[in-house]
């Protein structure tokens, strides 16, 4: 018997429902279980350590996704990123083959805590997704059926390749970058703030953005040694002497934007020849780069 075009080798899919809106698909996801810590206690009248559980607790999703996501939730992933702390009520949706609907795990005041971008390499075809945290209130898991309606701008189509990017840094020739590793943008939230006595706008400027490291060829490499000589070494790195810059992610074909990430307050504080793994392959350099301030936008 043949099998039906839209079936998947993966067995099922994920979509994700946010505010009653249907959003787009996911490519996995993990946790956001109800568990308990299990408190022990030793006594002396006792042979053995006792053993109770502590208070009820809910597990973070994991999600991964890529442009598939589709909005709303790719506005929230970009107010975050802008310091836009927004709680949202979902669901995520388990597809079977036929993108029928099997069972939702419904997530309730939950908080984006964490994004993490992926590596953008030149040598790596492979498709790219963030990774996204979030943190619920509470959940509820329940059966379902039926089949969901995907909007259709959400199907995937615009792929998002590692290799396709282009960074621009004010002052640098970036001509030739060959990797920025992955990185990771943290809220850096109180284990109190769920419940009652959440206080929103404590929330609000809680945000850590991380270093980049970024790797290019040597023969571009003298506008970074300036700029390392006078940041570092002659130690000129007041504010006005820190950088802005972007980071654009390509289509496919290499022809539009799909996602931008601006850079602001860029400081140098380290630049090293990094060793060859081939014999044959050109002299490349890394230079890490602290970033004050980072926001996203998709296009």
């Amino acid at each position: 018997m043949a099998l039906s075009k839209e079936r998947s080798f993966l067995g099922s899919h994920y979509a994700l429902q946010l505010e009653n809106v249907t959003s787009g698909f996911l490519q996995s996801v993990e946790g956001g279980h109800a568990t308990a810590d299990v408190v022990t206690e030793r006594s002396g009248a006792d042979f053995f350590v006792r053993k109770h559980l502590g208070p009820l607790k809910y597990e973070d999703i994991n999600l991964q996704c890529g442009l598939a996501a589709g909005q709303p939730f790719l506005d929230w992933v970009s107010a975050f990123w802008n310091r836009n702390f927004q709680r949202k009520n979902g669901a995520i949706v388990t597809l079977d083959y036929k993108l029928s609907a099997v069972s939702a795990q419904e997530f309730f005041n939950a908080l984006i805590t964490e994004i993490g971008f992926p590596a953008c390499d030149a040598s790596n075809k492979e498709p790219s997704f963030l990774m996204v945290k979030i943190k619920p209130e509470y959940t509820r898991t329940k059966k379902i059926s039926g089949r969901l309606k995907i909007p259709p701008q959400n199907n995937g189509k615009k792929a998002w390749l590692t290799s396709n990017f282009r960074l621009n840094i004010a002052g640098l020739d970036c001509t030739k970058v060959f990797r920025i590793d992955a990185f990771t943008v943290r809220h850096l939230t109180p284990e109190s703030e769920t419940g009652d006595h959440r206080d929103y706008e404590q929330l609000r400027q809680i945000v850590e953005f991380p270093n980049l490291r970024i790797t290019f060829t040597a023969s571009v490499a003298q506008s970074w040694h300036d700029w390392f000589e006078d940041f570092v070494i002659q130690g000129n790195c007041a504010e006005d002497r820190e950088r802005s810059g972007t980071l654009e992610l390509l289509s496919p074909d290499l022809q539009s934007v799909l996602m931008r990430v601006q850079f602001a307050n860029l400081g140098i504080f380290r630049l090293a020849p990094k060793p060859a793994k081939d014999p044959n392959q050109s002299e490349r350099v890394t230079a890490d780069l602290y970033c004050q301030q980072m926001s996203l936008e998709f296009l």
